[in-house]
């Protein structure tokens, strides 16, 4: 077996804190920020379709305008909302941070799988194959949205 040099060899540490934890906070940021995009672009299609209730029963010059502007911000904000999927990409970036934090707390534990000599190589192995199928599922979502 070849042996690289030990300055080649990235340590379990510089791993960790260098890979796995900067891969966990920016899914935990994506994920907030899809959070927050999906209940705010909700919370706006509710307030202005009330809005337009409370309209329709009051009488001014602008009246019609008014009412179909706000409708089309309705439109304009379902549609964006559904195009970016922001609740299904909260959920997704949501999903893959929960993971990467439990697989990480089991490897510092040495939980099972990780109670093993070889514990750090299983960890890696796992840990990237989380990231490829991220990665592969975020290859679908753009290719489904193109």
């Amino acid at each position: 077996m070849h042996t690289l040099p030990k300055n080649i060899i990235m340590q379990q540490e510089e791993y960790i804190t260098g890979r796995v934890d900067q891969d966990f906070n920016w899914y935990d940021k994506k994920a907030s920020l899809y959070r927050n995009l999906h209940i705010y672009s909700r919370i706006m299609v509710i307030f202005i379709s009330a809005s337009i209730t409370v309209l329709t029963v009051v009488e001014f010059q602008y009246k019609n305008v008014l009412i179909a502007i706000l409708s089309s911000f309705i439109v304009i904000i379902t549609g964006v909302t559904e195009l970016m999927k922001f609740k299904e990409q909260w959920f997704e970036y949501r999903t893959t941070a929960e993971i990467i934090k439990s697989e990480k707390l089991f490897f510092l534990t040495n939980t099972e799988p990780y109670n093993a000599a070889d514990n750090f190589n299983l960890f890696v192995k796992n840990y990237e194959l989380i990231v490829k199928g991220e990665n592969k599922n975020w290859k679908n979502y753009i290719s489904a949205k193109s």
